[in-house]
């Protein structure tokens, strides 16, 4: 199958019941209770990395297949994107407004897409975003600096594309694109999904034979949108926690370092998704990307490693996340401080932030009222601070020390001469949320 095109299967449960077994064993044990005849259809597609599974709130199926008048027709019921469940490799969803790339939640192998919207019967605030969905991981890149010329145009030549070479980290994605389609041998990389025909939602919402499947999907979503039914009341512990801490300091603490500080809180609850290096090739081609680079780019001084998307994970004892101060990937506006401030200014004041909550939810006076709430597990979260500078700064650790406590940097790649990038853009200024050591 060429890689720029969609493979896909029009299937029934029979058909699949084993493989999603394999996959999401509760969900597979749940539709083998209701047995659903060969009306209730389902598509097995296969994307392959970075092809658009939605783009901009519609659903994307090429037409070049030929199947492709009666898939579109099956799934033209859909308000947005249909309903699907991962069988292999991780998608990401997104949103690309303003220039600005907003990574919002990667769907691993097992886990079940737009419940949201689906499980909405009437309007929903869904369709007013322009979600992206893409085949692998979108918020990708490499922490060494590709920005040599010319190593990029032996690049450009391996690839025969003139793509520019990037001036962002979030521009990186476009050259992994290109290396993939032409570089990257077989096996080939894709997401598949089990994509399931409208008449399956019109039963889960509607069918009372079907209510165990709808009330395990409701549970999901439920879980899901913790953080969405919660904010009101975040917002106003935020609110009071910072009154007080301004009013201790006598001055105003700057937007900017409020919001980065929400961010981090919201990370470490596992609301939100922050960085961590690729480990294997399950968010994208890893190991034929980073080949490219050492081949035909000629990295030679630092190891090719590859930062992706992750959620933190606080109910357990998983490894940590990163998250930078130089990609601004803030989920809320603010208006920035006519004074500047250099990055080192800005760790500084969200670390004391960060400190200062911790120790609010364990005084006496409040921890009796955030006892049992998602915030006791932030007494076991540690947040580090780190910066590139060789200079001595309090409570800013070097970046040096990344890989002495974290070996997924490091791991990926076993040649001798090649050293951990501690000098990477993304690391001068970076947050590191972990458990703290038992």
């Amino acid at each position: 199958m060429s890689k720029t095109n969609i493979g896909a299967n029009t299937l029934v449960w029979k058909d699949v019941a084993n493989i999603v077994a394999e996959v999401n064993p509760k969900f597979a044990s749940l539709v083998n209770e209701i047995n659903p005849g060969d009306k209730y259809t389902v598509y097995k597609i296969s994307y392959s990395f970075g092809s658009y599974i939605m783009k901009d709130g519609k659903f994307v199926l090429p037409n070049d297949l030929p199947s492709y008048a009666s898939i579109e027709k099956d799934l033209s019921d859909y308000k947005s994107m249909p309903l699907s469940l991962v069988l292999k490799n991780a998608s990401e969803v997104f949103l690309d407004e303003e220039e600005k790339l907003v990574p919002f939640t990667i769907y691993t192998t097992g886990e079940i897409a737009s419940l949201w919207r689906n499980l909405d019967e009437n309007q929903s605030f869904q369709d007013f975003f322009r979600w992206n969905r893409v085949a692998g991981c979108r918020s990708v890149f490499l922490l060494p600096k590709v920005t040599d010329s010319g190593s990029h145009a032996r690049l450009q030549k391996s690839l025969q594309t003139d793509i520019p070479k990037p001036q962002r980290l979030e521009e990186q994605w476009n050259i992994f694109k290109d290396i993939y389609m032409h570089l990257c041998t077989a096996p080939a990389w894709e997401t598949e999904l089990l994509v399931f025909s409208r008449n399956w939602v019109d039963s889960i919402l509607k069918d009372p034979e079907w209510v165990k499947l709808k009330c395990h999907l409701l549970d999901i979503a439920w879980k899901d949108t913790a953080f969405w039914r919660n904010e009101m009341t975040i917002r106003y512990i935020f609110g009071v926690f910072l009154k007080k801490i301004e009013d201790q300091q006598g001055k105003k603490i700057r937007t900017k370092t409020l919001a980065i500080f929400r961010k981090l809180i919201l990370i470490a609850l596992g609301y939100l998704p922050a960085f961590a290096p690729a480990i294997d090739d399950s968010e994208l081609p890893a190991k034929c990307i980073r080949k490219a680079y050492i081949d035909k780019y000629k990295l030679q001084k630092y190891i090719p490693t590859i930062m992706v998307p992750k959620h933190f994970e606080p109910d357990q004892n998983g490894p940590p996340v990163y998250y930078s101060l130089q990609w601004d990937f803030l989920y809320e506006p603010y208006h920035e401080d006519k004074t500047q401030h250099n990055v080192i200014d800005v760790l500084e004041e969200v670390d004391v932030l960060l400190k200062a909550f911790i120790n609010y939810l364990t005084t006496d006076a409040m921890s009796s009222r955030f006892y049992d709430t998602p915030l006791t597990c932030l007494m076991a979260v540690e947040f580090t601070c780190f910066h590139s500078s060789d200079s001595t700064i309090k409570n800013i650790h070097n970046s040096k020390e990344i890989p002495n406590e974290d070996y997924r940097f490091t791991e990926c790649f076993n040649q001798q001469n090649n050293v951990f990038c501690y000098s990477s853009h993304f690391l001068r200024g970076c947050i590191r949320i972990a458990h703290k050591k038992r």
